[in-house]
């Protein structure tokens, strides 16, 4: 890292137009006092702010030294900024090319003992922070999370480069769920490809190894890539099973009931859910209770068992409530809102979907914010008012497109090549159904199998109004596009829409 951004202070320094603030910056610091001097070449350890607590626990900060005074003669010089945290906290945060101009002055040994106090920091923040991602304080965690990504993000660095993999797993199930929520589940799925081709078991407990491997699995089955998240499955549930722990058992099961609902197998998926649901009912764990009652609604309402699915949803969310998880609340609404929604019941399905998103948009939960406005589109397609239809599919495909969920792309693409078949745009459609088709390849989930037939009566009826030869020219079209091109001409379409209005 450092040699890197030698190279770029080498460039930096050869610019022209950049000579006289090299020069400002490189008077400034050498009327620093030896303390400021060593205080401020510490402060690089932090890729973004930080809090005046962090300072004062990373840093070797000589006795008798007031760190506040030091800090403020830094921003007096310049050489340091003081910000505003999302919570109104005081933030520090030295500017990049201060940052660049000391990284470039120092050698490997002189950041080595920081690095490794910042990586023990970060790691309790983390920690910490965890168990408020499912409760009272959740919006705050996720907040403060957010504020720190780059500073987690060098620290979980640190670990894997050193051969901390123990830490590096801890760092990973602290803040999976911070991935999950804010849509950065390619993130997740890079850092954990590094971590596990490192961490073999004779290097991490097999208990934690199975924990990790659970939301590898979790993740790479979110993004749709079902054969790797079989085979996490899999070894998740060999090393619990070998460790003997009930709840990394419970979670094993969890995610082969998970991998098994998408390939379509209900019953495999019901099985495991319920060997799940028994243990998590055994230890009296209401939040992981609830959230399998969520996770076997779902399965049986693939089923077409309605009523069941409704007595497990609202089971679940009783217990979420109870346990005041937003989260999981904005979650449990939103497929309470699906069983109601089957059932013919709109308006209380409409009810649901619209208290979910808001929490969702408060929690900054993208792919929960995507799933309440591709239902709700639904809706208003189903009612026939095709232009807030299409914006919600709209902004819903942005966000699916954002987190890469093929499935949710897939979902949005049918439902406007609906509402574009209904406006008689039959070219659009045909595009718009071949793209889809196109996202959802080799997708191999159940999910998709609903309103397959609605679908797949529509494309018929493209077919026969269009006749054959046009029908393959537009379909043929509709593949070679890019989504890219597809988003654009759907965006174009409905300000045509609503301009004719």
């Amino acid at each position: 890292m450092l040699k890197r951004l030698t190279s770029h202070m080498q460039f930096f320094a050869k610019n022209e137009s950049h000579q006289t603030l090299y020069k400002t910056i490189e008077w400034s610091y050498s009327l620093l006092k030896l303390d400021e001097r060593n205080i401020l070449n510490q402060l690089v350890i932090f890729r973004s702010s930080c809090t005046l607590e962090a300072i004062e626990t990373i840093c070797t900060i000589p006795e008798y030294t007031d760190i506040f005074d030091v800090l403020k003669i830094l921003i007096d010089k310049s050489l340091m900024r003081q910000v505003s945290g999302g919570n109104g906290e005081t933030r520090f945060r030295l500017p990049y090319i201060i940052r660049e101009y000391i990284v470039g002055k120092l050698e490997k040994r002189e950041i080595e003992d920081v690095q490794q106090r910042h990586a023990i920091y970060y790691l309790e923040v983390v920690e910490k922070m965890a168990p408020a991602l499912t409760g009272l304080e959740q919006k705050e965690a996720l907040a403060l999370l957010e504020e720190e990504q780059e500073n987690i993000q060098t620290a979980l660095a640190w670990c894997i480069e050193q051969g901390e993999f123990t830490a590096a797993c801890r760092f990973v199930e602290a803040v999976w769920r911070f991935w999950w929520m804010h849509g950065c589940i390619q993130e997740g799925r890079k850092w954990l490809d590094v971590l596990l081709i490192s961490a073999s078991e004779a290097l991490v407990s097999p208990l934690l190894h199975s924990r990790c491997l659970v939301i590898a699995s979790r993740l790479a089955s979110n993004q749709n890539d079902y054969e790797q998240a079989a085979r996490f499955a899999e070894q998740a549930l060999t090393l619990s099973q070998l460790s003997g722990d009930q709840p990394a058992l419970s979670a094993a099961y969890t995610t082969q009931a998970e991998v098994a609902f998408h390939k379509g197998d209900y019953e495999g998926a019901i099985l495991a859910l319920e060997k799940s649901l028994a243990i998590q009912r055994q230890l009296g764990n209401r939040r992981n209770t609830a959230s399998l009652l969520n996770n076997l609604g779902n399965v049986v309402l693939q089923q077409g068992d309605l009523v069941r699915s409704a007595a497990l949803q609202e089971e679940s969310l009783r217990l979420f409530r109870a346990v005041k998880d937003q989260w999981a609340i904005a979650t449990a609404l939103n497929s309470l809102g699906e069983v109601e929604r089957r059932r013919g019941n709109t308006k209380q399905a409409k009810i649901l979907y619209e208290e979910g998103l808001k929490l969702c948009r408060l929690l900054k939960y993208t792919e929960g914010v995507a799933l309440a406005l591709v239902s709700l589109g639904d809706i208003a397609r189903s009612q026939e008012n095709y232009t807030h239809a299409a914006a919600l599919y709209k902004e819903s495909l942005a966000l699916f497109s954002e987190i890469e969920n093929r499935i949710g792309i897939t979902v949005c693409l049918q439902g406007l090549a609906e509402i574009a078949y209904s406006q008689e745009k039959l070219a659009f459609a045909t595009r718009l159904f071949a793209q889809a088709e196109v996202t959802a390849y080799a997708l191999e989930t159940a999910v998709l199998q609903y309103e397959r037939d609605t679908h797949n009566l529509t494309l018929d009826q493209l077919r026969s109004s269009l006749g054959q030869d046009s029908f393959e020219g537009f379909w043929t079209i509709g593949q070679m596009a890019t989504l890219e091109q597809i988003m654009l001409e759907v965006l174009d379409d409905e300000k045509k829409t609503t301009n004719a209005e």
